[in-house]
């Protein structure tokens, strides 16, 4: 495990997730790149969420919470826990591949000029059984980012990032 490397943040809200969690907790346990903390804020979890928490013992996870107000109250909570020197976001649902963290981080220190990088993902919808590229369920968003190459399959977007990809989209207030 690499374990050189600045300390990435990994900031995970958790909101009734208990049957979830261990995957998703174990998808980061997991990763190659091994410089990383994962703030856990369980946003008022009913459900034996805490239980699950509390069974990892690695010096590395830390967990918070307080009563349900909410994922964006959690993830701000969470981010101002952080210590390290990126910040990394995992959805309770989600499970990241082992390597995950070694290809961003790689990416990151020889591009230090970018500001937010993201990759690919495989949606598993598990009551249809579909499972498609995420980058296929935002093609409309996505075909708004102008990028360009960035050495191997990755790719860097280039100006204007938060403006072309919400124009794809409408909002009703």
């Amino acid at each position: 495990m690499a374990n050189d490397g600045p300390l990435v943040s990994i900031i995970l809200p958790t909101y009734n997730r208990a049957t979830m969690l261990p995957q998703v907790i174990d998808s980061v346990t997991s990763q190659t790149y091994a410089n990383w903390e994962l703030v856990i804020w369980n946003d008022g979890s009913q459900d034996g969420t805490e239980e699950v928490i509390d069974s990892y013992h690695d010096s590395r996870i830390r967990h918070y919470g307080g009563p349900n107000r909410g994922m964006s109250y959690a993830l701000n909570r969470g981010t101002g826990l952080a210590r390290g020197s990126y910040i990394a976001f995992l959805d309770d649902d989600d499970r990241w591949t082992e390597r995950k963290l070694s290809h961003q981080m790689d990416f990151l220190l020889d591009a230090p000029q970018s500001d937010l990088i993201f990759g690919n993902f495989r949606n598993i919808d598990l009551a249809s059984g579909r499972d498609t590229t995420g980058f296929e369920q935002l093609s409309e968003a996505m075909a708004n980012l102008e990028i360009e190459g960035a050495g191997g399959s990755c790719f860097r977007v280039v100006g204007g990032f938060l403006h072309r990809a919400l124009r794809a989209f409408v909002w009703v207030v």
